[in-house]
């Protein structure tokens, strides 16, 4: 199979898995001058071609101001009857000059600062989506990367919703190997555009680039075993299933992973909100169950006897409380106080100042000003029952030996 057919079936195959593209879809694709960027333009034009595929793209080419010739970029666009856009952004280089560290200019920086650039750009031409060359290898680099900088089993996601920006982006060539552009590259003879930012082969990327590649080399099944465990969920085995948040008494709080622990969730919200206080399931499960934190609490014996969800704004610092649920009969054993404050002790020791702000029920107030909380609003009726918005000001981290209840 040539590298032409080997790329359009990675395409073909990460927009089946991943839904990445679908009719009408305007997509802006980021053309860097680059062999991944350059591959990616052309096989998605040839993609456009396929049947029930009724999409449009243009290409976008970021002038940073390092001094690159866009001349070859908007010849071969033309040749291949693609749109391009050249946008002017030489103030980029000058910033990034500015912070220099040891020679070396912030990745980091420029990244936002080129995001942003595209997310403009996106919205002036009226594109729905941004699409990015990333490739497997990227992937299982940035993987890497982030286990070891960062403590993160994570890396970048085949598709990704902006809700602020209203952006999707996409990386279509998820499934390509970084071989077989080279390949398609050389037979193509794309008119490659030197790397002017000066930190062409000397970031960490590059390390792990070649410390994977010799790693393949003494064992070569992982090349492919590597790709295949980021799909892998069911031989998903790692701690943070098991991991709690343990009191001294064998009590302890849960942050919710699993299925089976969702459901728990559920199962408490019904008894509690929807049995005992006639709550409407329309109004007591909701969209927001998708991107709040869920918690549970367990008794000594291992009952899951409450819950509660959280809603992070790292930028305002504000936590959003919600949906906090003890069983009728076991309440009056201090579980409530329990878990709120130590979801409140393990969120202060990620980010203070912290306001945690939550909407209590009339017959819930008293509770929540013994341990700290303030009205901030008048009462309010919500599916039926009467609120009061209340709020806490955490200002430093709360230690672990600080005794919560």
């Amino acid at each position: 199979m040539t590298s032409e057919k080997i790329l359009l079936a990675c395409i073909r195959k990460a927009d089946y898995n991943f839904n990445l593209i679908q009719d009408g879809d305007k997509i802006l694709v980021g053309l860097s001058g680059g062999k991944d960027s350059y591959a990616l333009i052309k096989i998605l034009n040839r993609y456009s071609k396929f049947k029930n595929k009724n999409f449009e793209f243009t290409a976008l080419f970021i002038d940073l101001g390092f001094g690159s010739d866009a001349n070859p970029l908007i010849e071969f666009c033309k040749k291949e009857n693609i749109n391009l856009i050249v946008q002017p952004a030489q103030d980029v280089a000058k910033i990034l000059n500015q912070h220099k560290k040891n020679n070396l200019l912030p990745c980091s920086i420029c990244s936002r600062m080129k995001k942003a650039i595209i997310n403009q750009a996106a919205h002036k031409y009226g594109a729905n989506k941004v699409a990015f060359a990333h490739h497997a290898d990227d992937a299982i680099e940035t993987l890497f990367m982030n286990m070891t900088y960062g403590g993160r089993f994570a890396t970048f996601a085949p598709k990704m919703h902006l809700d602020k920006e209203d952006i999707t982006f996409i990386r279509p060539f998820i499934y390509a190997r970084e071989k077989d552009i080279i390949a398609y590259s050389k037979k193509e003879k794309f008119p490659i555009l030197s790397n002017q930012c000066g930190n062409d082969k000397k970031t960490k990327r590059e390390e792990f680039k070649i410390f994977l590649d010799d790693y393949y080399k003494k064992y070569p099944a992982a090349k492919t075993n590597f790709v295949s465990m980021l799909l892998n969920q069911e031989k998903m085995q790692l701690w943070f299933d098991d991991f709690v948040y343990g009191f001294d008494d064998g009590c302890y709080v849960k942050k919710v992973s699993t299925p089976s622990d969702m459901a728990r969730c559920y199962l408490i919200r019904k008894e509690v909100f929807m049995k005992e206080q006639s709550v409407p399931l329309d109004d007591e499960i909701d969209i927001d169950d998708t991107v709040y934190t869920h918690y549970l609490f367990f008794t000594d014996q291992n009952i899951p006897v409450g819950t509660m969800r959280v809603l992070i704004d790292k930028d305002k610092h504000i936590a959003l409380f919600g949906r906090i649920a003890i069983l009728k009969k076991y309440r009056g054993n201090k579980y409530g106080q329990r878990m709120v404050c130590q979801v409140e002790k393990l969120l202060s020791q990620r980010i203070t100042p912290l306001t945690v702000k939550l909407a209590a029920q009339s017959r819930a107030v008293d509770f929540y000003k013994t341990i700290g909380y303030r009205i901030t609003s008048d009462k309010f009726v919500e599916a039926g029952i009467e609120h009061y918005r209340m709020e806490k000001f955490i200002k430093f981290p709360i230690l672990d030996k600080k005794k919560i209840y």
